[in-house]
């Protein structure tokens, strides 16, 4: 009985103190101005595909800057030729100190934690985001597809930051047959 109470105890008291996230090194000069208007999604992980994107292909995020970053993702519904939908949030700059570690929600509430790391951009090209934990990734692009060197060199960076592609399910998408809906 007493090993039981142990155990239970220790696992509480992880529980209550969280899993250990390494930090993700982001963009240290990252600028949301150039970063506003469209973004393809031309890869992600399985998180990500398999939860709120779920049933969805071609999807994009349309970003506006207001007196806070709208974030405009859409996506359609079951095939190239299915129906938009999207959904509106709201993105932030929690610490200011680190621009490229952004908070981005659809409930409307902040926690002040991030969970959109700016990894690498090209803000007329690309843009590399990766999630807490290292447990998901995006490639986002300027244009529905991308090229192989931009994307090998993407996935080059998560893999240096401990992102661990294979593992998290990561895929690049094939936006070719898309008819985008904005």
């Amino acid at each position: 009985m007493m090993k039981i109470f142990a155990v239970f105890t220790i696992l509480v008291a992880c529980a209550m103190c969280g899993p250990f996230c390494p930090d993700t090194a982001t963009v240290p000069d990252f600028d949301l101005v150039p970063y506003m208007g469209r973004w393809y999604e031309v890869g992600t992980s399985s998180i990500p595909r398999d939860t709120f994107e779920r049933g969805l292909v071609c999807n994009a995020a349309f970003y506006t800057l207001f007196d806070i970053v709208q974030v405009n993702n859409s996506g359609l519904v079951g095939s190239p030729t299915g129906p938009n939908t999207f959904i509106v949030g709201k993105a932030d700059v929690p610490d200011a100190s680190v621009p490229g570690a952004l908070e981005v929600t659809f409930t409307n509430s902040f926690t002040g934690n991030p969970n959109y790391f700016v990894m690498a951009v090209d803000y007329d090209s690309y843009v590399l985001i990766g999630g807490p934990c290292q447990l998901y990734l995006w490639i986002l692009s300027r244009t529905p597809s991308i090229s192989d060197s931009d994307y090998d060199y993407l996935i080059s960076i998560a893999e240096k930051e401990g992102y661990n592609p294979d593992r998290i399910g990561f895929k690049r998408e094939d936006n070719s047959a898309c008819r985008y809906q904005f």
